[in-house]
């Protein structure tokens, strides 16, 4: 079974924060657990940050979450995005699911702290 598990940027640090996901009155936040055993720590997000895992891991065993960015061998650019009941990646206008290829990519970024790696190159690169 898929573990379920989600992240986002913390509103108040913009750091990345993993646990599981609920939602206050008037934001969305991430649990975790804190340094006492057994306790949760509550923090709110960034709510266009929030990201579902897709139960896989990259090439080098990194948990893989949507809006992930992933590289394969050629150098090419994936975003992981949900759509249809699945994770799916996509370059340019093609998408593909990726259940079996993740094992070959890498995770590089995300597509909020490096949008740059989106940017379709023109020189033949």
């Amino acid at each position: 079974m898929r573990e379920i598990l989600f992240r986002g940027k913390r509103s108040d640090t913009g750091e990345w924060i993993e646990g599981y996901f609920g939602q206050s009155v008037d934001s969305f936040i991430i649990q975790d657990y804190g340094l006492v055993a057994g306790h949760f720590q509550v923090f709110k997000v960034i709510p266009e940050t929030l990201s579902q895992y897709t139960g896989m891991a990259d090439k080098n065993g990194r948990k893989i979450f949507e809006r992930d960015l992933l590289k394969d061998s050629n150098g090419f650019i994936y975003e992981v995005y949900f759509d249809g009941g699945c994770f799916m990646i996509k370059y340019g206008l093609r998408s593909n699911t990726f259940a079996t290829t993740h094992q070959i990519l890498e995770v590089v970024g995300n597509i909020y702290d490096n949008p740059e790696l989106l940017e379709v190159k023109h020189d033949g690169n």
